[in-house]
Order: C-alpha cells, then structure tokens, then sequence
C-alpha cells in the first residue's frame, strides 16, 4: 500500500460522479464502499462509518446483497477496532448470515 489516500479519493469520487450521470448506480455505489474503506484505513472511523452506512443502504437499494454483505463486514471491522465488541459481532453476524445466504463462506 503505498498510501496516496488523496490521489484515490479524488479519483473515487471523479468516478463516481461519472457513474451517477450515465446510471450506473451499482458503479457508483461501490466507489462509495472503497471511498468509506480508505476513510477506514486512515482512521477516520466516523466517516468510513457514515459513508459505509449510505453504502450498504444503497446497495440493498439495488438488490446487491453481497455489496451490503460486504459493507456490513467493514462496519464489524471498524467497531472492533474501536473495542466496541458487542456491536462488531452484531454486525459480523449480520454480515456471515449474508454471505452464506448468497453461498459464499
């Protein structure tokens, strides 16, 4: 990793608003779920936390269940993190009954 967060958020969020105007909602949506990734990397657990949240609405918008699966394990991730351990497995849970739902393990 080499650590250029800024570079790849701009060139996320360029993406995305790309995305929005030709209609690729799904496209956009996953740029929001890296966008909130990268803001996990940092650190920035508030708003990986809010971006991950929209995200993981988005995607159950358009019937993406693995990209909420995912969004759900990043969620996990960032409350564990933070020792916020009954609300990490909550949402890892969450996040393992989706992914077996869509026969990933």
């Amino acid at each position: 990793m080499q650590g250029k967060y800024s570079e790849a958020t701009e060139m996320l969020s360029k993406a995305k608003s790309q995305f929005e105007e030709i209609g690729s909602w799904l496209g956009a949506v996953q740029c929001m779920q890296i966008l909130g990734e990268i803001h996990q990397m940092q650190g920035r657990y508030s708003e990986a936390t809010e971006m991950l949240l929209k995200a993981k609405s988005q995607f159950e918008q358009i019937g993406s269940q693995l990209g909420a699966a995912q969004c759900l394990q990043n969620l996990g991730e960032i409350h564990q993190t933070q020792g916020r351990y009954s609300e990490a497995t909550e949402m890892l849970s969450k996040a393992k009954s989706q992914f077996e739902q869509i026969g990933l393990q």
